[in-house]
């Protein structure tokens, strides 16, 4: 449509003549048929993400055009995705909460390094979100959703990580008394 606009030559003087006021109403229309094709798009796309991470990938793609596009509500889809942020840190709770005695293995690791490998993965599922949340600051502190996610995920991160650091405090006591209880103090087991 521009190339067309463009190629043609207008006597930009003569009142009468009216062709370019046409084709610019022409070209205007198709803007705005593309911004709403775009509006739809954007908006189904976000309604069939499920996922935390994928939404905010999607979301930044678009921030940038939300000048352009008139009604992206880009503070609506923050709000929404805070909120599923809520709902998937509740669950990596309640999963932190019924596993956390005897999680499953992880293939190729001893018990105790799969036991910290869990809990670094579960907090890395919670941190990914979180660090799009950090440039962000204003979703955080100014919405009460922002707050709670914010509280929740510093509770549940804190727990994590003293997790993890009691299975290494378990791991290196283990291997401490195995070095002292071996022969001549030189054979360290692993």
């Amino acid at each position: 449509m521009c190339a067309e606009i463009s190629r043609k030559k207008y006597d930009y003087l003569e009142y009468k003549d009216d062709s370019f006021d046409k084709d610019l109403e022409v070209f205007a229309g198709s803007i705005r048929e593309l911004l709403r094709r775009v509006h739809v798009m954007v908006e189904k796309e976000h309604e069939e993400i499920w996922d935390t991470p994928m939404a905010l990938k999607m979301l930044a793609r678009f921030e940038g055009i939300s000048s352009v596009v008139p009604n992206l509500d880009v503070v609506g889809k923050h709000k929404k995705i805070l909120s599923r942020f809520l709902q998937e840190s509740e669950k990596v709770l309640k999963l932190y909460n019924r596993l956390s005695e005897n999680p499953p293995p992880i293939q190729g690791l001893p018990p105790i390094s799969g036991k910290i490998q869990w809990a670094r993965g579960l907090f890395k599922h919670m941190e990914e979100p979180m660090m799009f949340f950090k440039d962000h600051p204003d979703l955080l502190h100014k919405y009460p959703e922002g707050k709670e996610a914010l509280r929740r995920y510093n509770r549940i991160g804190r727990t994590l990580v003293l997790y993890e650091i009691a299975y290494y405090d378990m791991w290196r006591k283990q291997n401490f008394f195995r070095c002292i209880f071996s022969p001549l103090g030189l054979h360290i087991e692993i």
